[in-house]
């Protein structure tokens, strides 16, 4: 993944889209911090070979069973994964160090077209919390990408 962020704050051109969203809601927070704190995190899967690994977990190996979480069970309304670690980025440039960290964590294997292709879906979600900060309101929201197994990110 090619998640360069450039001095002016802007995505590199060869950037996908995960990078680019992450850079826009971090310029959205940073526009709207007189009236409102936003709290981003981050949540990485990896579904491969039928089974769904949490590419953040501090030991990948040693997995602890996720269980999703539909909304109408979740205190947030959305839907949850149990189980699962969640960073929570400060910066664009700290959220996408995780999320180089996350993608390094993906299983490849070499193709007849690609020598070091991913053979695994990845699902990222980000995670929002607005509080505003006069009224004490939280408002929470979910942007999920996905990057289908041998395309490329």
């Amino acid at each position: 993944m090619n998640a360069t962020m450039l001095s002016d704050g802007t995505a590199s051109p060869s950037s996908g889209i995960l990078p680019r969203a992450v850079i826009e809601l971090f310029n959205f927070a940073n526009e709207r911090e007189a009236q409102c704190e936003m709290e981003i995190k981050l949540q990485m899967f990896e579904l491969y070979c039928d089974a769904v690994r949490d590419l953040l977990a501090p030991n990948v190996d040693d997995q602890t069973k996720l269980k999703i979480k539909l909304p109408q069970f979740s205190s947030t309304g959305l839907v949850e994964v149990d189980g699962a670690r969640s960073l929570v980025g400060h910066s664009a440039r700290e959220m996408l160090s995780f999320i180089q960290r996350g993608s390094d964590m993906r299983a490849t294997s070499s193709t007849e077209m690609n020598a070091d292709s991913s053979r695994s879906h990845l699902i990222c979600n980000l995670i929002l919390t607005l509080t505003n900060r006069r009224s004490g309101v939280q408002q929470h929201g979910k942007l999920t990408l996905v990057d289908l197994a041998g395309s490329s990110s």
